[in-house]
């Protein structure tokens, strides 16, 4: 009977892990798509200093400078693009994104740009 506690405990506390929020930084580097957009049409690519977000199958991109406020929250500054379209923001200005729930496999994000607030969803793709 202790040893089926034991593993139940265990099997618990991984899957508890996975779920967590403390390491955000960790599950944040790689390649992730929105939820609702297919990847063809955009993906962004993410280190822990920046964000490219490309489009059109990876013809143009949009690049972001992250600055981490904490372990789970972060500044995008907008650098640039190469596409034709221009992009929302203005070269230098800034969103805030909060991670809400990050694994290895999702992240649900809450974002803060020039005061309107929207909260996403995004997959793991690489």
């Amino acid at each position: 009977m202790k040893k089926l506690a034991s593993i139940f405990i265990f099997a618990t506390l991984l899957l508890l892990t996975s779920f967590t929020t403390h390491d955000c930084k960790s599950k944040f580097i790689g390649k992730w798509k929105y939820e609702q957009i297919s990847a063809k049409d955009m993906y962004v690519v993410r280190t822990l200093e920046k964000q490219f977000e490309y489009v059109e199958n990876g013809k143009y991109y949009y690049e972001f400078d992250i600055n981490w406020l904490s372990e789970c929250k972060y500044e995008l500054t907008y650098v640039g693009t190469n596409s034709p379209n221009p992009a929302v923001a203005k070269v230098g200005e800034s969103f805030t994104v909060e991670i809400i729930e990050i694994n290895r496999k999702t992240m649900k994000y809450k974002t803060i740009f020039r005061e309107l607030t929207d909260v996403g969803e995004m997959q793991k793709i690489k």
